[in-house]
């Protein structure tokens, strides 16, 4: 049998295969739950932001409520 110095093996290779999928898997999944809590935070933003203007204008609290489907201390349905 011949040298194998220099040469990753099959069994390497696909370790390190293996490895950067899992890698990559991991990063996708905390990028997916980074973007979902900004645009929670955003849509709280809005709704906060519309609930408020309602106060100011005289608006019915529920109708805000329900148009962005939050659970509102105004809203008892």
């Amino acid at each position: 049998m011949g040298t194998t110095r220099g040469v990753i093996s099959d069994k390497w290779s696909m370790r390190v295969l293996w490895l950067t999928a899992i890698g990559s898997a991991v990063g996708l999944y905390m990028v997916a739950i980074e973007r979902q809590t900004q645009n929670r935070e955003k849509m709280m933003a809005e709704a906060l932001r519309a609930e408020a203007e309602a106060n100011n204008s005289g608006t019915n609290i529920k109708q805000v409520s329900k148009i962005f489907r939050i659970p509102s201390i105004y809203n008892k349905n």
